[in-house]
C-alpha cells in the first residue's frame, strides 16, 4: 500500500533556522552541471526550501520522541566542505557524539541516516481539479525519489539508509520580484530575508510524502530490466539521468516513527 502524505504546518522559527543554514552555505554551494544560472536571491531561496524541509523532518521526529540531529546543526567546518551525503542522523548515542570534537561526517555506531529531498507539486497536477492532498498522492503513485545516477549501480548512488521526499505547493515557486542582497545574506539577516522572499507566505506548509529504505529501493531497481532502471529528469532545457525508485515503495512518517521509536 502506498504511503499517505502528511501535511505539516511550518513554524516561523523553523523557517528562520532554515534561512540561517542556507545563508551560511550559499557561498560554498556548487551548482550541478547544466543547472540554470541563478542570482543570489534565487540561489539562497532554493537552499532555504531544502533546509526548511530538513528542519521539518528533524523537529517532527524529535517531537515524536526519536533522537535526531541534522548535519548542519553539528558540523564544525564553518559550512565550507561538501555535505557527507546525509542530512539527518537518528540513534541512541547522539549526545556524546554531539559534544565530541571529531569530524561529524562519521556517525555513531547503530545510527541511521536520512537524506531529505524537496520538490514542488508539478504544474500538470496543479491544473487538475482535485484537492491538493489528492495531487500529492498522485505524485506518490507516479514519481520517484530523486536519486541522480552518477555510477553504474544504484547502490553506489544511495548514500543514506533512508530517502525522504517532501512536496511544497506550486505557489511556493520563486519569482524574479523576490530580491535580497548579498549583505543581508552575509550578515544572516533572517528577519529581512524572511520578509523580502515572503518565506512565511510561500513556505507555510509542506507534505511529507514518503520515506524509502535503501534496501527496498535497491531491491526494486535491481528487479527491473536494465533498460527500465533509469529515467531522464528534464529541467531548464537539460536532462539528468535518475534511478527508478518509486515513491509508492516507501512508508509514511507515522509508520517510520512507529518502527524506530524506542
Amino acid at each position: 500500500m502506498a504511503p499517505k502524505a502528511k501535511r505539516i504546518n511550518i513554524m516561523p522559527e523553523w523557517m528562520k533556522e532554515g534561512i540561517i543554514w542556507a545563508c551560511n552555505r550559499v557561498n560554498y554551494t556548487i551548482d550541478r552541471d547544466n543547472m540554470n544560472d541563478r542570482q543570489i536571491s534565487e540561489k539562497v531561496d532554493d537552499l532555504i526550501m531544502g533546509d526548511i524541509g530538513g528542519i521539518v523532518v528533524l523537529h517532527y521526529l524529535q517531537n515524536a520522541g526519536i533522537a535526531a540531529m541534522a548535519y548542519d546543526q553539528v558540523r564544525n567546518d564553518g559550512f565550507k566542505n561538501a555535505d557527507p551525503g546525509w542530512d539527518i542522523v537518528i540513534g541512541e548515542k547522539l549526545t556524546d557524539w554531539f559534544s565530541a570534537q571529531e569530524d561529524k561526517r562519521k556517525i555513531p555506531n547503530r545510527s541511521l541516516t536520512l537524506s531529505i529531498k524537496t520538490s514542488r507539486i508539478p504544474e500538470t497536477f496543479v491544473t487538475k481539479n482535485k484537492p491538493e492532498e489528492e495531487k500529492v498522492q498522485s505524485c506518490i503513485m507516479n514519481f520517484d525519489f530523486k536519486i541522480f545516477r552518477k555510477h553504474k549501480d544504484i547502490e553506489d548512488d544511495i548514500t543514506t539508509d533512508y530517502e525522504v521526499q517532501i512536496y511544497y505547493p506550486l505557489s511556493s515557486s520563486y519569482t524574479s520580484d523576490l530580491i535580497v542582497d548579498q549583505k543581508e545574506v552575509e550578515t544572516l539577516n533572517a528577519d529581512s530575508i524572511m520578509e523580502k522572499l515572503k518565506i512565511f507566505e510561500r513556505y507555510g506548509y509542506c507534505y511529507l510524502a514518503s520515506i524509502g529504505s535503501r534496501s527496498n529501493l535497491i531491491g526494486f531497481n535491481k528487479g527491473q530490466p536494465e533498460n527500465k532502471r533509469t529515467w531522464d529528469s528534464f529541467h531548464a532545457g537539460s536532462s539528468k539521468p535518475m534511478w527508478r525508485a518509486p515513491l509508492w515503495l516507501g512508508t509514511s512518517i507515522e509508520s517510520f516513527i512507529e518502527k524506530h521509536k524506542k
